[in-house]
């Protein structure tokens, strides 16, 4: 059977200790969004270096529920020496000034360059004080290649190794609000199948025709990160999967692989 480790226990002390030894004894800047992924981060911090060494940023932009916002700032008060909010007006004269230099086509577009825009704060914050900058992209979004190219990344990013499925559960177990706890995962940015094309990407566009939930998705990736078949993922997965949501996963994978390495360059002075 396809499983992934549920020693929530050990893998916390994991992540603490790795917190605690590649921040390198500096302060630390996370964007909070109002999602799992970057409470569960900044839960990690607090617990691993303590309040007065974390920094929130929240940044919402004019696709950011007014819910997520409030969950936000709520969870920040509790985990966060200091606290800093841009509203999205802000933001927003931020994105039509980039518009009046190279206007964005598409929907699409306009929801990257939002993203850049929040990564480009965080990364001048982090930088103007000195401290250290946590990513917060899962595993999952990792390993698809599911996030915006250098955006999201940081100095260190504690979860990356994380299915979505194990955020979840290593969330409840750590003590994140159950309000986003109980937030339902989507794929596609939360798009229907019915949604217009100029506000998807090509990953949403796929795993919106792959028709997978996370969990189905996480038991595909671990197959891919054990090397196995399509057929031996479809035989020991639990789930009702099938040869060709393999396939469009592993496609995503294989395409979109770039996105977890280095820029290639020449080999020129090696000794």
């Amino acid at each position: 059977m396809l499983t992934f480790r549920t020693d929530y226990d050990k893998i916390i002390k994991i992540l603490l200790e790795f917190i605690k030894k590649f921040s390198q004894g500096k302060e630390v800047v996370i964007g909070l969004s109002g999602g799992v992924d970057s409470a569960l981060c900044g839960m990690l911090a607090c617990n691993a270096l303590g309040k007065k060494k974390v920094h929130i940023l929240v940044m919402p932009s004019r696709y950011t529920p007014e819910a997520d916002v409030k969950d936000a700032l709520n969870l920040a008060k509790k985990i966060a020496h200091k606290i800093i909010f841009v509203p999205k007006i802000k933001l927003e004269k931020i994105r039509k000034s980039y518009d009046k230099v190279m206007l964005t086509t598409g929907e699409n577009e306009n929801i990257v360059m939002d993203a850049y825009i929040r990564n480009d704060l965080l990364r001048r914050y982090s930088r103007t004080y000195g401290y250290r900058l946590l990513g917060t992209i899962n595993g999952s979004e990792w390993r698809l290649g599911y996030y915006p190219k250098y955006s999201l990344i940081g100095d260190l990013l504690p979860i990356a190794d994380l299915y979505k499925s194990q955020v979840f559960e290593l969330a409840e177990d750590i003590g994140i609000p159950k309000k986003i706890c109980d937030k339902v995962p989507t794929l596609g940015l939360g798009c229907s199948p019915k949604a217009k094309d100029e506000k998807l990407s090509h990953i949403d566009r796929e795993l919106i025709k792959s028709r997978l939930n996370f969990l189905e998705l996480d038991k595909i990736l671990v197959g891919l990160d054990r090397h196995l078949s399509a057929r031996e993922i479809v035989k020991y997965g639990k789930e009702k999967i099938t040869s060709n949501q393999v396939n469009i996963v592993r496609a995503i994978v294989r395409a979109y692989r770039h996105k977890t390495k280095l820029p290639p360059y020449p080999k020129i002075n090696v000794y």
